[in-house]
């Protein structure tokens, strides 16, 4: 084989190619531009710096840990925080990301019942008897807390 022209082993290019190109990009654009301003009306109301907040202590399966709800003026929960005894768990990782997530929606006006709705009755480890009087067994932790 010869050594030819960079030119020689470029595809032959379809003058519409360019244009097709041009269309997909404007459509592309085109939802972009839809999902901006979808988000666009999207309202964060953040709570203030100094906030009432609730803590309760709860062990679920020989697991222990907090959940703290920080409170809007009116009494609304609009952040919450979750704390594994065990720090460093892949349980608390994971809690930690949720609580986050589900403070993020209740300050986007997520309902809070559309996310208890979701998270009661989900199962995994771990489960079993609380020391709580109104919750008596749960599922895994998203249960306790949406309970």
């Amino acid at each position: 084989m010869q050594a030819g022209n960079i030119a020689d082993l470029a595809p032959l290019r379809d003058p519409s190619a360019s244009q097709e190109e041009e269309e997909v990009g404007q459509m592309a654009g085109a939802e972009v531009h839809k999902q901006r301003d979808f988000f666009g009306r999207a309202h964060r109301r953040k709570l203030l710096d100094e906030r009432k907040s609730i803590t309760h202590k709860f062990a679920i399966g020989g697991h222990e840990g907090y959940i703290i709800a920080g409170m809007y003026e009116e009494g609304t929960p609009g952040e919450i925080f979750i704390k594994m005894a065990k720090e460093g768990s892949t349980l608390s990782g994971f809690m930690d990301g949720l609580a986050l997530s589900i403070s993020i929606g209740l300050q986007y006006g997520v309902p809070l019942k559309a996310l208890v709705d979701k998270l009661t009755n989900t199962r995994f480890e771990p489960s079993g008897f609380t020391e709580n009087p109104n919750i008596r067994y749960s599922s895994s932790v998203l249960d306790y807390i949406a309970r």
